[in-house]
């Protein structure tokens, strides 16, 4: 629990400390129900992962597939798998180029170097072979950018003819991938919802939903996340 704690006290201190607050506290779940550790070194969350039941293994079964609901309803049916699908390609792009430099950081060495046991076909060969490993991850890398680049064009689509949530809209109208990030999408959701229920609390009455969430890039139109509430309710 510590590492949560330091990470609440550095970022929801610069914000409103009731909110923020929880959006640090959802993180810590995401992490906590897909782990069983909060770590910040931990890979992967509930949030990115709740439609694959094999790899949840500290959740149940009915958590994980009431997380992708929610996930769903956050993002618009339609929406949800292309971005997972998304995620994926570049986690690929990703491995393939580290792939690239790893392989070329360690061959490029002992290539350069003279190397009197071996005969110049020999050497050649080698050259030719490292060459051609070099350009078949090169090749995959292309490949797997152009499908992301025609997934993202496929997402662009489904927004304009309304088929994706306003809250991913918005947060794709930041220009900022990390805000519609599942994990943040969600901790962002579960601050609006909890700052819903405090604003209509009798005791705390007076105190407006934009002071209670405090300075936000997004969500701007607070009206259009009911059926995110009611996921959140139905949790």
């Amino acid at each position: 629990t510590q590492d949560i704690i330091v990470d609440i006290d550095g970022n929801a201190g610069r914000n409103n400390a009731l909110t923020a607050f929880f959006h640090e506290w959802f993180h810590y779940l995401d992490h906590t129900l897909f782990h069983g550790t909060s770590k910040p070194t931990a890979r992967g969350l509930l949030t990115s992962n709740s439609d694959d039941l094999t790899v949840s293994s500290f959740a149940r079964p009915e958590v994980s597939r009431a997380i992708d609901g929610l996930m769903r309803t956050i993002y618009g049916p339609e929406i949800l798998p292309m971005m997972r699908r998304g995620d994926r390609l570049a986690t690929i792009i990703q491995q393939y180029r580290q792939r690239y430099m790893n392989f070329n950081a360690s061959t490029g060495g002992w290539l350069g170097r003279d190397r009197p046991t071996k005969t110049h076909d020999e050497q050649t060969d080698e050259y030719l072979k490292r060459d051609a490993t070099l350009q078949s991850i090169e090749a995959q890398v292309k490949i797997a950018e152009a499908d992301l680049e025609k997934l993202n064009k496929e997402v662009e689509g489904l927004i304009k003819k309304g088929k994706a949530s306003k809250f991913f809209a918005d947060s794709v109208g930041t220009g900022q991938q990390y805000f519609y990030s599942p994990w943040e999408m969600a901790a962002r959701s579960f601050q609006l919802y909890v700052a819903t229920k405090v604003e209509k609390d009798d005791q705390l009455k007076g105190i407006d939903l934009t002071t209670l969430l405090g300075p936000i890039t997004y969500p701007t139109n607070f009206k259009d996340a009911s059926s995110i509430f009611a996921a959140f309710d139905n949790l």
